[in-house]
């Protein structure tokens, strides 16, 4: 029920190893998570120029949310920018690192900062990973685009790495170069979008465009 509006952050997050397999350290610009099924949140009119940085394995790192499963509920992002540079080893986004579960609005928001997934998979411009098939999640993405260098290992799109659950993609583009150096079958990239996962998914995608080159 959160609603977080005109601010400007700036600084460095620097996130150690995790523990063991159980313990996830999730960063984000302005929020580290997002959980739990507690009602709906807003971040507005927001700037963030924190820079994120995983010292190893781990996962979710992004410059608004790190990650985010909020059940039925929905976060929206809008009038945002991130200008951070966010560098991890899995799930890393410009705005959302990794959306679990939940449903997410984000619009007239965009990504201007490099983001870096030195070691594993999913990194996007906007979103690293999409994960709520089996749970109705949903995101909804409009009016907004990411011009940042994306380089990835694993599923790596110029607006979401990866995806496996409801998905539409409106008035939106891709601007930043794509880097991909994993050259194996389980390996995807793609100018808006790296993979959509699973046959349960909905992915809509109109008027929409990528310009960079992906290589």
């Amino acid at each position: 029920g959160a609603v977080i509006t005109d601010l400007t952050l700036s600084g460095d997050i620097i996130l150690g190893p995790n523990v063991d397999d159980k313990t996830n350290l999730a960063a984000g610009g302005l929020v580290g998570g997002v959980l739990g099924n507690y009602g709906n949140s807003v971040i507005e009119n927001c700037t963030n120029k924190v820079n994120i940085s995983k010292a190893s394995t781990g996962r979710d790192a992004a410059g608004f949310v790190g990650a985010v499963g909020n059940g039925d509920n929905v976060l929206i992002i809008r009038n945002c920018v991130n200008k951070g540079n966010i560098t991890g080893s899995n799930n890393c986004g410009g705005i959302i690192g990794n959306v679990d579960s939940g449903n997410v609005i984000i619009e007239n928001t965009y990504n201007k900062g490099n983001i870096t997934n030195y070691l594993g998979n999913h990194v996007g411009g906007l979103i690293g990973r999409d994960g709520g098939a089996e749970k109705n999640s949903s995101i909804i993405i409009n009016n907004s685009y990411n011009e940042g260098v994306i380089k990835g290992k694993g599923d790596t799109g110029g607006l979401i790495g990866r995806i496996y659950g409801n998905v539409n993609i409106s008035n939106s583009y891709n601007i930043g170069e794509i880097y991909n150096g994993q050259r194996t079958a389980y390996s995807c990239i793609g100018g808006i979008i790296g993979r959509v996962r699973e046959t349960s998914s909905n992915c809509i995608i109109t008027n929409v465009y990528n310009s960079s080159n992906i290589i």
